[in-house]
């Protein structure tokens, strides 16, 4: 399975201090990795603005969506 990673980082909300986005690559790969499955890219992307516009990251992972270009969205999330 082809999947991609999306790493993103709030600087306008209170972000869990253990999700750098360095954290946040790291779990991705991790978990891809389990799975067994083939992480092309992970995307980085850091949000300074509470507007939809301001994450050109996110708007080229749903062009590639469209276009079929991986099977599934990897992102991490605090546990708990």
């Amino acid at each position: 399975m082809k999947v991609i990673g999306y790493a993103c980082q709030n600087k306008l909300s209170q972000q869990p201090r253990n999700l750098t986005l360095s954290h946040q690559e790291r779990l991705i790969s991790e978990f891809a990795v389990s799975k067994n499955w083939e992480l092309q890219k992970i995307f980085r992307e850091v949000i300074t603005t509470n507007s939809g516009e301001g994450q050109p990251k996110l708007d080229e992972i749903i062009r590639l969506a469209g276009e079929k270009k991986f099977d599934a969205l990897v992102v991490a999330q605090e546990a708990g």
